[in-house]
């Protein structure tokens, strides 16, 4: 049974599409995490590993994967009642809510990069095909992932003079897609996915 206040204004329909992109984008493990997420709303590490009844180290993956994407965001769980022991305020957890709306509109990424080559131009659809691919990069690694599949495709050396002029093209490119908010700064992965241990995280102080 769905949550009463998770997503509302969504039909099942939607809920099942969703989880169709998610899967065929990233596997039935991620697409498992996500549908779940999807149907009750924010949910800590450790209510994931019980719902879906998956390994600790699947659902933290399927989550790195998730918040790479942009489909899952994370923060902490409002604390609710007194402190365990006396004067020891309560540890806030880390939930994880993801977006029906980021999960949709893969769906139309195709579209958004003919769009910018048709008003922008051919190498800003490149970098921008690179970012909607691997989610979350640094420009520096954006720049240089167009670089390398643009070389790559034309069978040129990394170290030749038009692949350099290349990247420095992919430069300007990335700074045009930023000045036009096709892309924005983001936050870095949570830290608290980055160990590997199996404790429920608690949020960051």
């Amino acid at each position: 049974m769905l949550r009463p206040d998770a997503h509302s204004f969504s039909t099942r329909a939607h809920l099942e599409l969703a989880a169709q992109v998610v899967e065929a984008a990233f596997g039935p493990i991620v697409a498992k995490v996500a549908a779940r997420l999807l149907s009750f709303g924010p949910l800590t590490l450790l209510e994931l590993g019980r719902d879906t009844r998956l390994p600790p180290s699947q659902v933290r993956n399927a989550l790195l994967v998730l918040i790479q994407q942009n489909v899952v965001r994370s923060g902490a769980r409002p604390v609710v009642g007194p402190p365990r022991t006396r004067g020891a305020a309560p540890q806030p957890t880390v939930q994880y809510e993801a977006s029906l709306d980021e999960i949709l509109v893969r769906s139309w990424f195709p579209k958004m990069a003919t769009y910018t080559r048709e008003k922008i131009g051919a190498d800003e659809e490149l970098i921008l095909h690179e970012l909607l691919v691997c989610g979350r990069l640094s420009v520096d690694e954006l720049v240089q992932r167009a670089t390398d599949t643009y070389a790559a495709e034309r069978g040129l050396a990394a170290e030749s003079g038009e692949v350099s002029d290349k990247r420095l093209a992919f430069v300007q490119a990335a700074a045009v897609l930023r000045e036009r908010r096709y892309m924005t700064q983001s936050d870095t992965l949570p830290e608290t996915l980055l160990h590997s241990g199996d404790a429920e995280p608690a949020a960051p102080a």
